[in-house]
């Protein structure tokens, strides 16, 4: 059993690796978006500011790829809270595991001080019996 609660232990520890490493490329992308969008919405106020002709196919290309860019970040965003999720669930089970592991080692090792005092105490009886005869 110690064996499979070891596995158990080190597959939870590695998924939750593998998840902080997801989630930090997620935070990297999102932030990346974040900056791209606030360049892109810096030239379009630059470029709104001066009175220029207005070209609609432009204008709704422009739309359109502000409204992508902004898609992009919210699926990201929705990503990270469903890693955030599982990161948190991992670390609770990982915490339960480890209350478990150490319940278990206490209940060994008061079995195991309880099996020393029986054999100390056979072994002073024993001693007592022998001296008596």
């Amino acid at each position: 059993m110690n064996r499979s609660l070891d596995a158990l232990f080190t597959k939870l520890k590695w998924k939750l690796h593998e998840l902080c490493n997801k989630l930090l490329s997620i935070q990297q992308k999102i932030e990346s978006l974040e900056q791209d969008l606030l360049l892109n919405q810096q030239k379009t106020s630059n470029s709104c500011a001066i009175p220029t002709l207005i070209m609609p196919e432009k204008e709704i290309a422009r739309s359109h790829f502000m409204t992508l860019q902004q898609q992009r970040q919210a699926a990201l965003q929705s990503e990270q809270k469903v890693l955030i999720a599982q990161q948190t669930r991992l670390n609770m089970e990982l915490k339960m595991l480890e209350k478990h592991q150490a319940a278990t080692l206490k209940t060994q090792q008061q079995q195991t001080w309880l099996k020393e005092q029986n054999t100390s105490d056979e072994w002073i009886l024993q001693r007592r019996d022998t001296n008596e005869n």
